[in-house]
């Protein structure tokens, strides 16, 4: 954005905080990795809005999710 300025869109894809508990836990990840990325991402979601132009919320549909990334680069 310092470089390009208006003509760069800054966009966050995000999943709600349960669903990448959900996904970590599928992984196996260690219970401690969990919490540590679930704190992070409460952080981003307070946060996020600031720093970015768009924020998508990914909620596991990957098709439904481009459409959205793609609607929105036109």
């Amino acid at each position: 954005k310092k470089i390009f300025e208006d003509h760069a869109l800054l966009v966050y894809i995000r999943a709600p905080v349960d669903t990448l508990k959900e996904r970590m836990e599928k992984r196996g990840d260690h219970p401690k990795q969990i919490e540590q990325r679930i704190v992070a991402a409460k952080v981003q979601i307070e946060e996020e809005p600031a720093k970015f132009d768009c924020i998508i919320e990914n909620i596991g549909n990957v098709d439904a999710t481009f459409s959205l990334l793609t609607a929105l680069l036109r």
